[in-house]
């Protein structure tokens, strides 16, 4: 007969695979968040350096509003060089009800992103 004080406690197969499947579970969901974190990441970086790339653009084409651009074409268009030779940017730029003012729309485009559209904005330019 069996003495309850020699016998020896340990884990029943179905104990160990629940606890498998929860530890399975947990890494799975661990992992997903990280791939998500570092797609996250890489978009943001994305929209952030669009954005400056904008920016430089809209400064420039202002400066040469005000003073350089005769022909007050209503779209203009570029592209980057360098690490960012797949963006491109266009202005278009519109009268208002002021002589002085002027809408611009402008849009930063990668024809390689998805998608295609990185950043979009508009401003006012001032002669």
């Amino acid at each position: 007969m069996y003495n309850n004080k020699n016998r020896r406690r340990a884990f029943t197969i179905i104990e160990v695979l629940l606890a498998s499947m929860l530890l399975a579970v947990g890494l799975f969901t661990l992992f997903m968040l990280a791939d998500r974190s570092v797609h996250d990441h890489k978009n943001i970086f994305t929209e952030q350096l669009a954005a400056r790339l904008a920016d430089e653009v809209m400064v420039e084409l202002n400066r040469q509003f005000a003073t350089e651009l005769k022909d007050k074409r209503d779209l203009y268009s570029g592209t980057f060089t360098d690490k960012n030779s797949g963006m491109s940017w266009q202005a278009k730029i519109m009268p208002t009800d002021s002589d002085r003012i002027y809408k611009a729309e402008m849009t930063i485009t990668d024809a390689g992103a998805d998608p295609a559209v990185l950043f979009s904005f508009n401003t006012y330019l001032f002669k």
